[in-house]
């Protein structure tokens, strides 16, 4: 069986609710990962979600979260992924393998551990937070300065904070190590650093985690909170992944019915979709070749709606892949693309980019233009 690699995703699933609310976009195409992000798009105006990830070890990670949300109440689902304390996950699980597909049920039969401890910190890159976080948390920072820097109220507080606690040698060194191409090599395999330096990853990391705390506001960054403690913001809107949140929680149950989890390659579920009004892509043209790249944004054109489709993709590289791959039929909203782009509170990304294909607009822009076309 393959191997997770994100129990959780690390995207800030408040941009794909953004374009949701703009575009109203209602049969979606999405990435699996961890799930996070499909499960925060259900909504009760939503018609269908398709989640796809080539990976069966990711699809099966979804398929259990799936099964866990429609069996159990909000806290118990928390504490059976591992957000807060439970007695007894594998009895749990017990519970919910009836409700799996086969390939779900295979893979957790064989990964007990994982859910033993909690399957919202089983994958490699949660894996190697973790330990960067610990050693950056008890070693270099401490504890009660992680308190204190999400205790901040302002950006001019963050930045005094910054520039008294991690404006060092000390600092700059343990980040560039701990996310050095060597600390990765230990959890991925060679091909995902094969467009990297030795230091490359580490001035990245170091880059957006400063760029995060000196010019975003952290008080409801989990991801950099998470980064650092392992967990969520629980306590503070915004702080989870939206489908966490109580409201976000219920409504993702009332709709799961939804979402369909296919396990395969884009390209080959782009054969199987039509009508789709959205196409959220994660990071996948940082990946492949252009010839690849190529053939997906031709599947998806010939997928997209009457109505055309919206497109996004995030970049670690900063590259603009977007428009050479679709052309002049995608339209890019480069003044949205930049709020995305300040929007996204991961660290992970330089770029976030939103196309509009076949003449998709959002609705307010939509109505407007009917109306004038009819007068």
């Amino acid at each position: 069986m393959s191997e997770i690699y994100f129990a959780q995703i690390r995207e800030d699933s408040r941009i794909e609710r953004r374009l949701q609310a703009s575009y109203e976009a209602r049969r979606v195409l999405t990435i699996g990962s961890g799930g996070c992000t499909a499960f925060s798009l259900l909504d009760d105006e939503l018609e269908s979600l398709v989640v796809v990830d080539a990976n069966p070890a990711q699809c099966a990670l979804i398929e259990l979260k799936k099964a866990a949300l429609i069996a159990l109440e909000r806290d118990d689902y928390l504490a059976f992924i591992g957000e807060r304390p439970a007695m007894n996950r594998l009895g749990t699980y017990r519970e919910l393998e009836g409700s799996l597909p086969y390939g779900a049920r295979a893979y957790w039969r064989s990964h007990q551990a994982r859910i033993a401890s909690g399957i919202n910190g089983c994958g490699v890159t949660d894996r190697l937070y973790n330990l960067v976080g610990q050693n950056l948390t008890q070693l270099v920072l401490g504890s009660e300065n992680v308190d204190l820097l999400f205790a901040c109220s302002t950006m001019d507080e963050q930045r005094a904070f910054f520039a008294e606690h991690l404006d060092n040698d000390r600092w700059d060194t343990a980040v560039r190590v701990l996310f050095s191409r060597s600390t990765q090599s230990h959890f991925y395999p060679p091909l995902w650093s094969a467009r990297s330096t030795e230091s490359k990853f580490s001035e990245f990391y170091a880059t957006q985690i400063k760029d995060a705390i000196v010019n975003k506001p952290v008080a409801d960054n989990y991801f950099l909170h998470q980064l650092l403690t392992s967990r969520y913001l629980h306590d503070r809107a915004d702080g989870t992944p939206a489908y966490l949140s109580d409201d976000g929680y219920t409504t993702a149950r009332r709709n799961i019915d939804k979402m369909q989890v296919v396990n395969s390659t884009v390209n080959q579920c782009l054969d199987t979709v039509a009508d789709v009004e959205a196409f959220y892509l994660s990071n996948i043209f940082d990946w492949g070749s252009r010839s690849q790249h190529e053939t997906v944004a031709g599947k998806a054109r010939k997928a997209s709606s009457a109505d055309g489709a919206i497109v996004l993709h995030r970049s670690m590289y900063g590259e603009g892949q977007l428009a050479p791959v679709f052309g002049d039929q995608l339209e890019i909203r480069q003044e949205l693309s930049k709020e995305l782009t300040e929007l996204e509170r991961s660290m992970l990304y330089l770029e976030v980019t939103v196309g509009e294909l076949g003449g998709r607009r959002p609705v307010g822009v939509a109505r407007q233009t009917a109306r004038l076309d009819d007068s």
